[in-house]
């Protein structure tokens, strides 16, 4: 098995033993009992050609559906149905793990040890289901290089289309209903969901530069229900789609942070102050433009951890962008932040303010509309 792998098939055979070994054992007969003081003492047989009939006839129907599952697998693959076909591999590895386990247990008592398709281990089956993922491309039909303005959703929908190679024959197909998650190059994520019947994801974007006045967004394969040692291997299958943007021009705006009592957390102002000046927006005491946000402790609580008692807070904070001489509000958005703390529940809610994340796609697409209301 492959270095990736291993931790996760070790724990999976780990646990398979333990299942096998710990099922009741029929069919025992006292041979012998006896007691000295307050212990009992017993002695007890089985029939050897009883307990290897039960686990032959075990062995019989795991290895007839393990034959089954591989070669559904196989056939699936053909026709491009890469979802079923994978989760075929993965169920069959289950019941290779099962059978070596019970198999080993079978070939301590035999006379023979117990005969299993020659080829077949977890190692190949985790082989095929790698060529599997390997065979994946996404295309882009349509959306590739558009521009807008920073924060602006592009103006077409970015469109990909999953397809994959036959190993055998070399055609190539489409992948239906296949798992995908769409994102920034910056890991942000901005849609997931499932291919359609074309094999086409459709994903509507908001133009926020990676570097500079250059964007990308990003199309693989979702982990979904595959083992997360897989991750590795779908980073290496993805699809890319390009943008580039024009900077907001003379955007500034007054900033006022404050919690429930109306006290300004300059510490979380500073973390939006940042954000903003990596997007060439000012922040400017005369500007009429005002981003007004107020902290809200949505959870406060008190929870055991391992090294004993923790002060849990979650809080909100809700941010209006507002103009001044208009005397209107012209977007808004919500963020969020967790903290915890062994002290006390200040120190949680500092820690709180510390974590809070904002969303740069949604702080720039509300700053973009003041464009359009000017």
């Amino acid at each position: 098995i492959e270095e990736d792998g291993k931790n996760y098939y070790l724990e999976t055979i780990q646990q398979s033993t333990k299942l096998t070994l710990d099922q009741t054992v029929q069919g025992m007969t006292v041979e012998m009992e006896k007691k000295e003081k307050d212990t009992w003492y017993m002695m007890v047989s089985i029939s050897k050609k009883s307990f290897l009939n039960t686990l032959k006839n075990d062995l019989d129907l795991i290895n007839s559906s393990l034959n089954v599952l591989i070669a559904d697998a196989d056939e699936l693959l053909d026709q491009g149905k890469l979802v079923p076909s994978i989760q075929n591999y993965i169920d069959a590895q289950g019941l290779i793990v099962d059978l070596y386990a019970k198999k080993s247990l079978y070939d301590c008592f035999a006379d023979k040890p117990y005969n299993t398709k020659e080829g077949v281990t977890v190692n190949s089956i985790d082989s095929s289901i790698r060529k599997a993922l390997a065979a994946i491309r996404f295309d882009v039909v349509s959306g590739n290089n558009q521009n807008s303005k920073i924060g602006k959703q592009l103006e077409s929908a970015i469109v990909f289309k999953a397809n994959m190679r036959n190993p055998k024959t070399g055609d190539i197909s489409n992948i239906s209903g296949i798992p995908v998650r769409v994102f920034y190059s910056d890991g942000e994520l901005i849609e997931k969901g499932f291919t359609n019947n074309e094999g086409e994801f459709s994903v509507n974007v908001i133009a926020v530069p990676a570097q500079g006045n250059k964007g990308k967004v990003i199309i693989k394969m979702d982990v979904y229900n595959l083992p997360t040692y897989l991750n590795s291997l779908l980073n290496n299958t993805i699809g890319e789609a390009f943008f580039k943007t024009s900077e907001i021009e003379n955007i500034a705006v007054q900033l006022l942070i404050k919690d429930k009592k109306g006290m300004r957390q300059e510490k979380v102002e500073e973390k939006l102050i940042k954000m903003l000046g990596k997007n060439l927006i000012h922040v400017n005491e005369n500007s009429h433009l005002l981003l007004d946000g107020t902290i809200n402790i949505k959870d406060s609580r008190e929870i055991e951890g391992s090294s004993g008692s923790q002060f849990l807070v979650n809080i909100e904070v809700n941010i209006q962008l507002k103009d001044l001489k208009a005397n209107n509000v012209i977007g808004s958005m919500t963020v969020s932040g967790k903290g915890l703390s062994v002290k006390d529940e200040a120190s949680a809610i500092e820690n709180a303010y510390n974590n809070i994340g904002f969303n740069n796609r949604d702080l720039l697409q509300m700053i973009a509309s003041v464009n359009e209301d000017n």
